[in-house]
Formats: structure tokens, sequence, C-alpha cells
């Protein structure tokens, strides 16, 4: 008799609403799967990244501006076979990026610069709030902190739309 209990009470805590940190990117990054999840094949759409509602700060959303260039510099790399300054991707460990014959790892100030020059050649942008979603959308729509739905980011671009950006709250 438990057990009957337990999926119902599941089910109502699924549609719950919580409160999460949302980062919107103005359009999605197109890449593919296994770049992120290796056993997958094919391509998706990355819209923007939910993260914890105390990581919506100033720090947070520079290191964030940082991580939209490096997606933006790797969509970059997949459409045209190289970005606007010559890097390249090395066939064997995604995290190193060639130019010149000398190889740059992610972390390196040149590829940080690379990929802030690639958001910037295709006008990216990101925005955060702190929303609130029920539970239920966030894990039909949310994959590794990715929004990989676009049925999820088209209602929270209206969330956005409907707040008040200065104080974060509905207008």
């Amino acid at each position: 008799m438990k057990m009957l209990l337990v999926k119902p009470a599941e089910e109502q805590e699924d549609l719950e609403e919580k409160q999460y940190g949302v980062i919107l990117f103005n359009r999605p990054i197109w890449l593919p799967r296994k770049e992120f999840w290796p056993d997958e094949d094919g391509f998706c759409h990355i819209y923007g990244l939910v993260v914890r509602p105390d990581e919506i700060d100033r720090e947070h959303f520079m290191t964030n501006n940082t991580y939209l260039g490096y997606l933006a510099m790797c969509e970059e790399y997949l459409l045209a076979g190289v970005t606007p300054s010559g890097f390249s991707a090395d066939k064997k460990y995604a995290f190193v990026w060639c130019l010149n014959g000398i190889n740059y790892y992610i972390w390196d100030e040149e590829v940080e610069k690379e990929g802030l020059l690639c958001k910037q050649k295709h006008n990216l942008e990101l925005r955060s709030a702190l929303v609130t979603v029920p539970k239920k959308d966030i894990l039909e729509g949310v994959r590794d902190e990715m929004i990989i739905s676009q049925e999820l980011y088209e209602s929270l671009i209206a969330t956005f739309a409907n707040t008040n950006h200065e104080s974060g709250c509905p207008k």
C-alpha cells in the first residue's frame, strides 16, 4: 500500500515550482552531442544554462560569458573548419586548440580571447535571472546544467519578458 502513495507524491514534487538561476543565450548554439555525451550521435542546440540561484552574480556572469564565447568558438570551428584567427581543434584531445603549430589549452588566455571574438562575431549575448519554474520542466529540458529544450527556452524567454530586470521580480 505504501508503494501506491510514493508515485503520486513524486509526481506532485515534480510539479512543485522551485527557484533556479537561469542564463539564456540570445540564440541557440549548435554542437555535436558526442562532445558532451560521448555515447550519443547527432547534434543538439544549447539554449542556456541552469545554475544555483547563488550563482547569479557578476563573477559567475563573467565566467558564463567566457563559456558562451568558448561554445561559439566550437560552433564556428564546426561550421567553418577554422576560427576567425585560424585556430583549429586537435582531433584527439577536445581541450587542445592549435594555432601556427602551437598548442593552446581551453584555459589559456589566447583561447579565451578567441572565444570572445567568436561570441562578438556572432552577436551572442546572455541574460540571467532568478526564475520560478516547475521542477518537471527543468528535469525534462535540462541536461548537465544545459538547457536543450526549445520549449523550455521559449517559456523562459516569456518569463524574462515579464520580469523587471533591475529587481528580478515580476512586473
